[in-house]
């Protein structure tokens, strides 16, 4: 059988919060799993944020999981996934 797609652990994701100022309560816990998940299928997840207020949650939430980046345009943050 063919396989098709990246492999576990391989891939590169890119998670855009720029269009938020901050992380509502209710969508942290979302957040917190989904980073969890990228974290254990990604050898890189690069995250944009629009907003100084919403970086320190967005930190917060993907502590301990190394191979997150931050960036405050998605041209830098695409530019890190490709390097």
């Amino acid at each position: 059988m063919e396989k098709r797609g990246a492999t576990i652990g391989t891939m590169r994701s890119l998670i855009d919060f720029s269009e938020l100022s901050i992380l509502s309560v209710s969508i942290v816990p979302v957040f917190r799993d989904f980073a969890t998940e990228q974290g254990r299928c990604s050898e890189r997840v690069a995250i944009v944020y629009g907003s100084t207020l919403a970086l320190p949650q967005i930190r917060r939430i993907a502590a301990g999981e190394s191979q997150y980046d931050f960036f405050r345009t998605r041209a830098d943050a695409e530019r890190w996934l490709t390097g």
